[in-house]
């Protein structure tokens, strides 16, 4: 787990989150959400948010996409 990496249930006394063994999280990622399960193997990657399970052995990615347009 990286730095600024938050790991919360949505709503206090909810189902608590599962991580699995050999999991990496990337910095500045949030996962959060009531009973989500991160599986064995999982690598997920920086800036990344998660709100639903991931099998195992899998990698996770946000996908954030930036344009500029003229006026």
């Amino acid at each position: 787990m990286r730095q600024c990496t938050t790991i919360s249930s949505s709503k206090p006394g909810s189902k608590g989150i599962s991580i699995d063994d050999s999991v990496s999280i990337g910095a500045n990622s949030g996962i959060i959400g009531d009973g989500l399960r991160i599986g064995n193997n999982v690598n997920i990657r920086a800036m990344s948010f998660v709100n639903k399970d991931i099998p195992d052995n899998s990698v996770y990615i946000t996908h954030k996409e930036n344009s500029i347009r003229p006026k």
